[in-house]
């Protein structure tokens, strides 16, 4: 994967196409809290005025120089998520120690506004921190709501032309303004004065070269070059957490748990860049990096895929004319146009979860063939003929891995869901049990509304669902399918031929049907009676292998009690007993595949009677 990320920076590097891109993250918003102080040139001196709030843009991401933030300690640049007013607070004061220590060996005459700022941080902290407790407080019940981080740092208002040089003056050439008019000023943030942005620049040098030692690097392979243990562009690669890592805790040798040289490390910086811009993408609440790697030399055709990927107008045309074959909820999605592609290109799946300043790895899909993304639309486009109205895409799965408990704030079935996402690209088996547990689990909840004021479709609409993803899956060989008897019932069989893969021994077919004539039985009785007290007899779809006669039984005397018995219910009670005869006495189905199939034949009824009646033979029968 690295070397794929840093082969992509390199050639960004080639084209001179790279740009500055601080970490502005898409799935957050982020807003500045800052500390600011007064410069008074006449006196040479500073003073604490009052904390600022204002919301982060790119071309503010690169005047706080947040570009080189991490989440230790060590921050290179001033700004701190506030995660903890005192934590952030101290950051920021180590940083304008060091800036000054910097300042004065390099004889740079700004250390004294450095050493100014350090000392008003010093003497005016207890009334600094109080302001930014209190401030904190009223933002950490918003920020969790809506998924915001706030940073802190230090911001200067005056005149200091004295400490500035014109370039500062001049606008990001990514943020247009009326003729590129020079922008008046009274407040500037650190990364304006060129001075502490070259501290900021000497300290992340010095930070990702401390620990080095001649090796060979594990991007390129290039041997007798200086490599060093991070790289610090990604967050999850650190060297102060356990692991199995050759080099320990040891900072002397811990070059050698992923020895990077700097060239490769300035191309990883690049190509990360690149990717977080522009082939970053949604999955629902989740977030995946999309890594294009080629199986050959040829740059060229690299070029090409990834001006298509990147967000262009080439990219736009062509995800429009594939929306219609979606596999997630984000509308820039590619896998379509991917899937057109030749076996000379994979492609890598990061989902990478960003965790305040940290970064950690949910999942990583490596090497997937676009002849593997055709497998997986071939299937999808099976499956959509089945259900009207019922397209596949993985937002099926979401809906049963996503909670425990719809009263959980964070989402603690994401591992499950993201074992079936690999298990898709990656034609790997999945467990058919392990998938229904689930399955069944939600199905449960939504049918004991029926019958209640809380009703609605949710119960029918889900298992429709759940049993498109079921033939989904069985389309890609991923779920085992277990082979039954030829049937004998040619009318039964061409009714239920749509759904052959999922309903592919007699037995399954018996309780399809039942789940059938069950929600028959329950669109009467709310027709009558205006309730659905035959609904207890499903115990709340915890049926086992004893109970389905007693309610084969029961409903047909329902269904003469309530005089409904017509030549249609009568054939289709006779192919509920043949089917479940012919599944003999030891059944190979799991209480949830028991209660699954019914529950599904509940929600398709409707389907399943027009079929029957565009069938005469089948109703004269």
């Amino acid at each position: 994967m690295l070397t794929a990320i840093a082969r992509i920076g390199e050639l960004i590097k080639n084209q001179g196409k790279q740009t500055d891109s601080p970490k502005i993250k898409p799935d957050t918003e982020q807003r500045i809290l800052s500390i600011l102080l007064e410069y008074k040139p006449e006196s040479n001196s500073t003073k604490f005025l009052r904390l600022t709030l204002e919301d982060m843009d790119f071309n503010k991401a690169k005047q706080t120089l947040l570009d080189f933030t991490n989440s230790k300690g060590n921050n290179p640049s001033p700004i701190a998520a506030l995660t903890t007013p005192e934590k952030a607070f101290r950051k920021i004061q180590t940083w304008f120690k060091k800036s000054t220590e910097y300042l004065k060996s390099v004889r740079d005459e700004n250390w004294q506004l450095s050493e100014q700022i350090a000392n008003v941080l010093k003497t005016e902290e207890k009334t600094i921190l109080k302001e930014i407790n209190s401030k904190f407080d009223a933002l950490k019940k918003d920020d969790k709501k809506k998924k915001t981080v706030t940073f802190l740092t230090v911001k200067i208002s005056g005149d200091l032309s004295n400490y500035i040089i014109g370039e500062t003056f001049q606008q990001d050439p990514m943020i247009p303004t009326k003729d590129n008019a020079e922008l008046p000023k009274s407040e500037f943030f650190i990364g304006d004065i060129p001075s502490f942005k070259s501290c900021a620049l000497q300290l992340e040098n010095k930070r990702t070269t401390r620990s080095g030692s001649i090796g060979t690097c594990s991007v390129c392979g290039t041997s007798g070059v200086k490599v060093f243990a991070r790289t610090y562009i990604f967050q999850f690669d650190t060297d102060d957490k356990p692991g199995f890592i050759p080099g320990g805790f040891n900072k002397k040798t811990n070059w050698k748990n992923i020895p990077v040289c700097e060239k490769c490390r300035e191309n990883l910086k690049l190509g990360r860049d690149f990717i977080e811009r522009e082939l970053s993408y949604k999955f629902y609440d989740l977030n995946y990096w999309l890594i294009p790697q080629l199986m050959t030399s040829d740059n060229t055709y690299l070029h090409d895929i990834l001006q298509i990927l990147s967000k262009s107008e080439v990219k736009k045309t062509r995800v429009e004319e594939s929306k219609k074959k979606a596999l997630t909820n984000d509308e820039n999605e590619v896998f379509d146009i991917l899937s057109q592609e030749k076996d000379i290109l994979t492609v890598n799946l990061l989902f990478i979860k960003a965790e305040q300043s940290a970064e950690r790895i949910q999942l990583l899909i490596q090497d997937i063939y676009p002849s593997r993304l055709r497998q997986i639309f071939n299937a999808k486009d099976e499956v959509d003929n089945i259900l009207t109205g019922v397209p596949f895409n993985f937002g099926v799965f979401r809906e049963f891995f996503k909670k425990t408990d719809e009263k959980r704030r964070d989402n603690d079935l994401d591992k499950y869901f993201l074992t079936i996402t690999e298990s898709v690209f990656k034609n790997k088996p999945l467990s058919y049990p392990f998938l229904l547990k689930f399955i069944m689990t939600r199905l449960r909840k939504e049918f004991l509304k029926l019958g209640t004021d809380k009703e609605d479709k949710g119960f029918y609409q889900l298992t429709q669902k759940a049993f498109l993803g079921v033939l989904f899956l069985l389309k890609l060989g991923i779920l085992e399918k277990k082979g039954g008897q030829t049937m004998v019932e040619r009318d039964a069989e061409s009714i239920l031929a749509k759904y052959e893969d999922g309903l592919n021994t007699p037995l399954k077919k018996g309780l399809f049907l039942l789940g059938v004539l069950t929600q028959k039985l329950l669109d009467i009785q709310q027709r009558e009676r205006d309730s659905k007290p035959f609904l207890k007899k499903l115990k709340g779809l915890k049926l086992r292998k004893n109970d389905i006669n007693s309610l084969f039984t029961d409903l047909r005397i329902k269904f003469e009690e309530y005089k409904a018995l017509t030549p249609v219910e009568e054939w289709l009670f006779s192919r509920v007993s043949s089917y479940l005869l012919q599944g003999g006495e030891n059944w190979d189905l799991t209480t949830d595949e028991v209660n699954f199939y019914i529950a599904t034949g509940m929600s398709l009824k409707n389907e399943i009677y027009n079929k029957i009646f565009k069938k005469e033979d089948v109703q004269n029968a």
